[in-house]
């Protein structure tokens, strides 16, 4: 059983407001390859390769041959882990502006104890919110939202690809305009190690979770898990 030459691919469904698409993953060793399916009978043709020993994604068009590489992004944001007491400032000096405020987002993780088999694998019970709160100032949005989500999560050996927390706010703030910039903080709380998700159940909350709030809920499973080996020309 030679870690190293494990090779995987997944077959996993998501299912969105009643749609649902199927997408193929193959994993090896520090890339990943997700092939989506399409919506509402539409062909996907986009593939994105996540290669992360070159810390950058590759968006293929495979009917129009083009491709896309973006590097993964800096560390933007003050990060303050708040069991650790530790503050991770931005790497790179945020640009004053004289318009701008601060969105903090308020992440935490539990790991419940629980763990089950699941394709080969012990798989953990994880949960985690991220409530993303703009101050009145702020530019690039205006209402907080908070972000459920309920998984299921494997480590596979060799995929050590780090699972990059991602605030759900455009990177480097898209959106902003250029005299208006907004600073990022995220104070993260609670134990736990996500992973490699076979389930999870994403539930997205317009507003701050109380009063009268639209949810979207994104259910991902997986429906299949082999290990074999894979054309190294797909990643």
């Amino acid at each position: 059983n030679h870690v190293e030459a494990q090779e995987y691919k997944l077959r996993q469904t998501t299912s969105m407001m009643g749609m649902n698409t199927e997408s193929t993953i193959y994993v090896k060793s520090m890339r990943k390859r997700t092939e989506a399916g399409g919506y509402m009978g539409q062909p996907n043709n986009l593939v994105t390769i996540e290669q992360c020993d070159k810390q950058r994604t590759i968006t293929l068009n495979v009917k129009k041959n083009l491709y896309y590489i973006e590097p993964f992004s800096k560390n933007e944001e003050e990060v303050i882990d708040e069991d650790a007491k530790t503050t991770v400032k931005p790497k790179t000096v945020p640009v004053i502006t004289k318009k701008g405020g601060v969105i903090t987002t308020y992440y935490s993780i539990v790991d419940t104890g629980e763990r089950k088999k699941m394709y080969g694998f012990t798989a953990r019970h994880i949960w985690t919110t991220q409530k993303m709160k703009p101050s009145p100032d702020a530019c690039s949005m205006k209402d907080s939202f908070l972000i459920k989500t309920d998984g299921w999560y494997i480590d596979l050996p060799q995929f050590n690809c780090p699972v990059r927390y991602k605030s759900a706010t455009p990177d480097n703030g898209e959106y902003q305009k250029p005299d208006c910039k907004d600073r990022y903080v995220t104070r993260r709380s609670g134990k736990g190690k996500l992973g490699f998700p076979l389930i999870e159940k994403r539930t997205m909350f317009m507003g701050d979770g109380s009063g009268k709030t639209t949810e979207f809920v994104t259910d991902l499973e997986t429906i299949e898990l082999i290990t074999g080996k894979l054309d190294s020309m797909l990643f």
